[in-house]
């Protein structure tokens, strides 16, 4: 994240969350990560997906991300 946080490019980024045995099965650190660094005017768009991708919708939701998210 620091390296996409130090870009001053406009981009779309891309966050993958699953929950399957090989990724950990315990997501609730997403709220312990600070996805805000994210959100600046860069950052045009946040697609999310994996099989846990509404609960990163909703976590970048509760951190205040107002742009398009897909």
């Amino acid at each position: 994240m620091k390296v996409i946080e130090e870009d001053e490019d406009e981009k779309s980024i891309l966050i993958i969350l699953n929950d399957n045995a090989q990724d950990g099965t315990d997501v609730s650190w997403i709220y312990d990560t600070f996805f805000e660094k994210l959100m600046k005017d860069t950052t045009k768009r946040i697609i999310v997906s994996g099989s846990r991708c509404y609960d990163m919708a909703l976590r970048l939701k509760y951190g205040g991300y107002t742009q398009h998210m897909e």
